[in-house]
């Protein structure tokens, strides 16, 4: 006891003390926050890094290296320890099988204990410290009404909305939607637009025909209705039926990450003006301030601390997945249509794509020049389903020259674009 009272009153009067105190604190703050950081740019390489929009980006050859070499690592080890000691059951047909289910449901999973852990702590220090410090200071905001109408909602709505794009069927494809393909409802909802999409797709793996816009998804093994992506924090297909839950769900992450974040800088504020705080915290730089606030007073404050903190570093992330889903909205594309267009782009930055103009008046057809022979002529083959196509038929052969002389039929205005990806047709 003579030895503790000796060292918090060496603490309190001796400078130096304090100010290794704080670089030792400083210290293990910058490595949690550098661990975090690193923790958030392989989540960022793994979300983004294979999407189609990052191809030959740093981010894909990132993704590259993180999935195919550290992976094909750890994979054959796992072999090895299997066939040594499991006599393969690991690394068997069935194994796969189980193993690829077990880690695709350990992401949502995961979601689910981190988000309800932290509303748990959130509840039990800060928001319980604002309310004890707001009485202490008779402030007149109502934080009942704030409790009811703010927060619960936004919790309720960021479970539901979660749960529904987990759990909700994307629009997969199969025998009962395969024989309503020739219903005028389906033709007008996802129309061929002689680009993307050729006007007759049959799934090289399924063997059924589907319509323009959807796509097999090779991690569910299945087709889906104008597909998206696949998101591994759902274990689903983000499609025509879960794009609005996948949606709103982004959205109230971002709201609940804004609004958690101004909450637990508001707990430290009320806390600051309490009165019951040391000297060496009072006269610090704000900087200082908040960091010795965080550390040296009370365990709620710790707390409210790493929960700003993880605020402040993952709100970036997912608002700028929440942009980047917005602007496909606009553009009226989905995830997978962005990698089609760019390829497009690629082509014609090369003069390799053509417009063919039929003499008889029928559709326009676009060509991709696959050879140039001599005398100006060359072979091509259908942009839409890369067969080979004869331009010598009879019709006029122009060269596409930019965006210009293309159409996205699929892009039908911002709000029309945005009603059929928030409230879709049931077919």
């Amino acid at each position: 006891m003579v030895f503790m009272s000796q060292w918090k009153s060496c603490l309190h009067s001796n400078t130096y003390t304090i100010n290794s105190y704080d670089a030792m604190g400083m210290c293990s703050f910058y490595l949690l926050f550098i661990g975090i950081c690193a923790l958030l740019f392989i989540i960022v390489i793994l979300l983004f890094g294979d999407l189609p929009n990052y191809r030959d980006t740093i981010l894909n050859k990132l993704h590259h290296i993180l999935v195919e070499n550290f992976f094909k690592f750890i994979t054959n080890k796992l072999q090895q320890f299997d066939n040594t000691y499991l006599n393969s059951s690991l690394t068997s047909q069935k194994g796969k099988l189980r193993l690829k289910w077990l880690f695709g449901w350990t992401v949502p999973i995961l979601y689910l204990i981190i988000f309800t852990k932290c509303l748990k702590l959130f509840f039990d220090y800060t928001y319980t410290q604002i309310i004890k410090y707001e009485e202490t200071l008779q402030s007149p905001t109502n934080w009942g009404l704030r409790y009811w109408f703010v927060i619960i909602p936004l919790i309720i709505i960021n479970y539901v909305t979660f749960l529904l794009a987990v759990f909700s069927d994307p629009g997969v494809i199969g025998p009962k939607r395969e024989c309503n393909f020739n219903t005028s409802q389906l033709q007008a909802e996802f129309p061929n637009d002689g680009i993307l999409f050729p006007p007759e797709i049959v799934c090289s793996t399924c063997k059924i025909k589907k319509p323009p816009r959807s796509k097999h998804c090779s991690s569910c093994d299945r087709c889906v209705l104008m597909f998206d992506h696949h998101c591994i924090w759902l274990n689903n297909d983000v499609g025509y039926y879960t794009f609005r839950w996948f949606f709103l769900f982004l959205c109230s992450i971002c709201i609940i990450f804004v609004y958690g974040g101004y909450l637990s800088f508001y707990s430290l504020q009320v806390y600051l003006k309490s009165g019951n705080i040391p000297e060496n915290i009072n006269k610090a730089s704000t900087p200082k301030k908040y960091w010795r606030l965080i550390k040296q007073t009370t365990v709620g404050n710790e707390i409210t601390g790493i929960l700003l903190l993880l605020c402040l570093l993952l709100f970036p992330l997912i608002g700028y997945f929440l942009v980047e889903t917005t602007w496909s909205i606009y553009l009226g594309v989905t995830t997978n249509e962005i990698g089609k267009w760019n390829y497009i782009n690629e082509l014609i930055n090369h003069d390799l794509v053509y417009q063919f103009d039929p003499e008889d008046g029928s559709a326009k057809v676009y060509l991709i020049l696959t050879e140039r022979l001599p005398g100006g002529q060359g072979k091509f083959m259908a942009l839409s389903d890369r067969s080979s196509f004869n331009s010598n038929i009879g019709g006029s052969l122009e060269p596409v020259k930019g965006w210009d002389d293309l159409k996205n039929i699929y892009d039908r205005g911002f709000w029309l674009n945005a009603k059929q990806k928030l409230f879709p047709t049931s077919f």
